[in-house]
């Protein structure tokens, strides 16, 4: 039990922060991965270089290789999967290209034959999974924060009636606004009605009883 307090502790005071975070980062990822429309098209190569490239983490920063294919003074990149991958015998030839607005290269075909394909689909869709179940955790942690401040305001209000209770009667003070209630003896039905400052000054201090208002 003491550890589900500490978790509910630590969700209440920090939940809002990683929820929004996770949002931040599970929508920057499936907006990457998005399946924008392709483009394809016939090229001759200029030339290929493999490149390496820098990207800020959180943590550290780190860097990634791509194949940057130069057709036409344009830019076409695909990231290095493995250590000994090499595009260089592309190098002069006529390709046919597939590629999004970024100009990143999803498929190559070479003589019929598919020499590179990637989907991004399954990522996008992975993401967009993430991304949803982090929204949803933001209008939930929202909902919960939303009710506590009603309660609490409701709670504040509720703190400012003053009130006094007696045998078959009470009377209460809010906003300087009295009134007096009290079970009739005729119907035994619960009346209230309103009395002044001074009576219920008198009342509280018990001058006065309830014959007074009868």
């Amino acid at each position: 039990m003491k550890l589900y307090t500490k978790i509910k502790k630590t969700l209440d005071k920090y939940g809002a922060f990683w929820a929004i975070l996770f949002l931040i980062i599970t929508g920057f990822n499936a907006l990457v991965f998005f399946p924008f429309p392709k483009t394809e098209k016939k090229a001759i190569i200029d030339n290929i270089e493999l490149e390496t490239r820098w990207s800020i983490g959180r943590y550290r920063n780190f860097d990634y290789k791509v194949f940057v294919f130069y057709i036409d003074n344009k830019e076409y990149t695909i990231f290095q999967t493995y250590d000994d991958e090499t595009y260089d015998y592309l190098k002069g030839v006529e390709v046919l290209l597939t590629y999004d607005i970024n100009n990143d290269i999803s498929k190559i075909v070479y003589d019929g034959e598919v020499l590179f394909y990637y989907n991004y689909i399954n990522k996008f869709y992975k993401w967009l999974v993430l991304f949803i179940l982090s929204l949803s955790l933001c209008i939930w942690i929202f909902i919960i924060k939303a009710k506590k401040i009603v309660k609490a305001n409701k709670k504040t209000e509720n703190d400012d009636i003053e009130e006094y209770f007696y045998d078959n009667w009470s009377i209460a003070k809010k906003n300087s606004f009295c009134t007096l209630s009290y079970i009739s003896k005729i119907d035994n039905s619960l009346k209230r009605i309103k009395i002044t400052n001074d009576e219920f000054i008198s009342a509280k201090q018990k001058e006065i009883g309830l014959e007074h208002f009868s």
